[in-house]
């Protein structure tokens, strides 16, 4: 078992979540590393965990229709990496590469999804305060995208 605050104080993925729900989420968790140009998960496979950056940073890319790979951000320390393993097709849509050595903390996705059954109430905190993670990478992503088409449209 991690004690995953111990890495990251106060994480908003802890936010609202009492000691013993904490501890819930915590049994899923794991130590893991990644050298440069490892894959953390491959678009297309199976998504088994999501990933809290500890240190280093992590390209995620989709296939761009040829051989090469389109990264659509970038992540660094402190940001949680995964949402597939939350739906029930639970399969990657994109690839996470680490660009340098980078250390995180791994949960385990069915793990997870069994306690969170088991405790509908701490399903409901978690998957709430997952959402609300999701939503503001969606407007990052947003803003990037509307940054390129200015810059599209100044050429």
């Amino acid at each position: 078992m991690v004690d995953f605050t111990k890495y990251i104080p106060g994480h908003s993925i802890c936010e609202g979540l009492t000691e013993g729900e904490r501890k819930c989420i915590e049994q899923c968790a794991s130590l893991v590393h990644f050298n440069a140009g490892q894959s953390l998960f491959t678009e297309g496979q199976e998504a088994r965990n999501f990933y809290i950056i500890l240190s280093g940073q992590v390209s995620i890319e989709t296939k761009n229709g040829f051989e090469s790979r389109l990264q659509i951000q970038q992540l660094a320390e402190n940001e949680i990496i995964g949402w597939s393993w939350l739906f029930d097709n639970n399969e990657w849509n994109f690839t996470a590469r680490a660009i340098e050595f980078t250390r995180a903390i791994a949960f385990s996705a069915e793990q997870l999804r069994n306690e969170l059954d088991a405790n509908p109430l701490l399903g409901y905190k978690f998957v709430k305060q997952f959402s609300y993670l999701m939503m503001q990478r969606l407007q990052r992503t947003r803003q990037l995208l509307m940054q390129h088409a200015g810059q599209a449209g100044r050429k």
